[in-house]
């Protein structure tokens, strides 16, 4: 159903942020581009993308440059389909890249692999953001 809730609109960019992360790791790729697809009533299409010096595969990376190009998004009229995409796909290991000293990353990586671990084993549903609950 088209729709101009901003809210719901986030929501769903963050669970398609997810999804496509989960698929990432699942087939073992980092991205190094993400695109998100913007459809309005009138069916007019807009499509945004940007590039990263560092590989993402977490659904809070994907979502933090997903949020950025939706909010560029003019929402004058109601919107009918979201996506959101990856690119520019290595896999683990082919491009060993520099870490900074001091990064957190790693930490979200591995948070989001164990969340893919109890997902596999109890089902998607087992583990929920706390904003998806209503």
């Amino acid at each position: 159903e088209d729709t101009r809730d901003v809210k719901l609109l986030v929501n769903t960019l963050r669970s398609l942020s997810d999804q496509v992360a989960r698929r990432l790791r699942k087939q073992k790729f980092r991205a190094g581009l993400v695109t998100v697809k913007l459809r309005y009533a009138s069916f007019t299409t807009h499509t945004k993308q940007t590039s990263v010096a560092q590989r993402v595969e977490t659904g809070d990376d994907v979502f933090r440059l997903a949020l950025r190009m939706f909010n560029q998004f003019p929402l004058a009229e109601r919107v009918r389909l979201l996506g959101v995409g990856t690119g520019m796909l290595m896999r683990e290991g082919e491009n060993p890249e520099q870490l900074t000293l001091f990064s957190g990353a790693r930490t979200g990586e591995r948070l989001a692999r164990t969340v893919d671990e109890i997902q596999d084993r109890f089902g998607d549903d087992a583990l929920r953001r706390g904003s998806e609950l209503s």
